[in-house]
């Protein structure tokens, strides 16, 4: 290896290291930078996503997902938080993936469309999976703690919030800043969504309150019917233990478009 080349990746690698000590661990909900990304924070998203990349293929996906979701709080973009959506489906953490394919859907209108295509397959097979609480009446989210089960639920300021919960017996606890609380107790099936508004009360406990709507959802597909790993598709691709990686132009900044596709020398590909 060249001797600029070494500096170059020993340079990239202790900053990378000092990032790691110095961020937070990435949790749900992701959040996206408030400004664009710098070419500083591009460069570091760039960096973690293929760190996180390489520890989910080596088997180590709780360490890639946090390197995978410290790549989207630093760039913003669609790729690392598909990343994140396709690993927890693989390893069945339906309740957090229904989080993280909601988000993706919704937040994301830049999605390329065969990304899309898969992204909704997998949202219905998690929604499937899952129980959903859908809150309505909430106030913002600096303003309230809930709590499912004792566990505080993640709220990224969505208005109605969507909960989702591994089926069966589930209770639910609200308090607002001024100190008013609800709680709601219920049973909740799989591939339901059970609509939701809170009566406030002073009181430690308050009567469950009533049931809006529940809406089913249809059966899931069998776990072999699965989508594609995340790096199969030709937006998502990865040689990580090779010479190159392909990513998206938010995360890169270069530039998609024609049938540039995957050539070893397109536009596409970087070689490290």
């Amino acid at each position: 290896m060249p001797v600029r080349a070494l500096r170059r990746w020993t340079t990239c690698a202790l900053g990378l290291a000092l990032l790691l000590v110095a961020a937070p661990a990435a949790a749900d909900p992701w959040v996206r930078p408030a400004s664009p990304a710098s070419p500083a924070d591009e460069e570091a998203a760039r960096e973690l996503y293929q760190r996180g990349v390489e520890f989910v293929e080596g088997g180590q996906p709780a360490l890639g997902l946090e390197y995978l979701g410290l790549s989207y709080e630093k760039s913003g973009a669609f790729l690392p938080l598909y990343a994140i959506a396709v690993t927890l489906h693989t390893t069945k953490e339906y309740v957090r993936a229904y989080a993280a394919l909601r988000q993706l859907l919704h937040m994301h209108d830049e999605l390329p469309e065969d990304l899309r295509h898969k992204a909704t397959a997998l949202f219905e097979d998690v929604r499937a999976r899952v129980g959903v609480l859908v809150l309505h009446g909430l106030p913002k989210a600096e303003e309230l703690t809930l709590r499912i089960d004792g566990r505080n639920v993640p709220d990224g300021g969505e208005r109605p919030l969507h909960a989702s919960v591994i089926p069966g017996a589930r209770r639910l606890d609200a308090e607002r800043a001024d100190g008013m609380r609800w709680q709601w107790r219920g049973a909740v099936r799989e591939g339901t969504e059970i609509s939701l508004r809170p009566t406030w009360s002073k009181a430690p406990v308050t009567p469950a309150a009533p049931v809006v709507a529940v809406r089913s959802t249809p059966p899931r597909q069998s776990d072999e019917e699965g989508g594609d790993a995340f790096y199969e598709s030709g937006w998502f691709w990865a040689a990580v233990g090779g010479t190159v990686l392909v990513v998206t132009a938010i995360v890169l900044g270069v530039t998609l478009s024609g049938d540039d596709g995957l050539e070893p020398r397109g536009g596409n590909v970087i070689e490290l």
